[in-house]
């Protein structure tokens, strides 16, 4: 798939699953991981965290299944952006910024 083709489909779970949480875009790359494989990375933007963690491990679940289902075999991860987020300060970062 194509990097438009992926961030649709990004776009379209992300937008849905986030809306409450104030959804307002997705940045989505390709970037090679430290094999050297291709990974997708993607970045949601939200007016504030998402406080079930359980929601972003799913989003990413559905985001490869969809990714799957039209020969894409690639790895997702996914990363939060929100006011306030440059603030962090590092504990339980898989939790807060970003999981796979």
């Amino acid at each position: 798939m194509n990097l438009a083709q992926v961030t649709e489909v990004v776009t379209g779970v992300l937008s849905q699953r986030f809306a409450k949480d104030g959804y307002s875009s997705a940045d989505v790359q390709v970037e090679e991981d430290f094999d050297g494989e291709e990974i997708i990375r993607v970045t949601v933007h939200l007016a504030h965290p998402v406080e079930n963690v359980d929601e972003l491990y799913e989003s990413v679940g559905e985001i490869r299944e969809r990714l799957q289902q039209q020969g894409d075999k690639r790895f997702v991860f996914l990363n939060q952006d929100f006011p306030g987020a440059d603030d962090f300060d590092g504990e339980d970062e898989d939790i807060s910024r970003g999981l796979h």
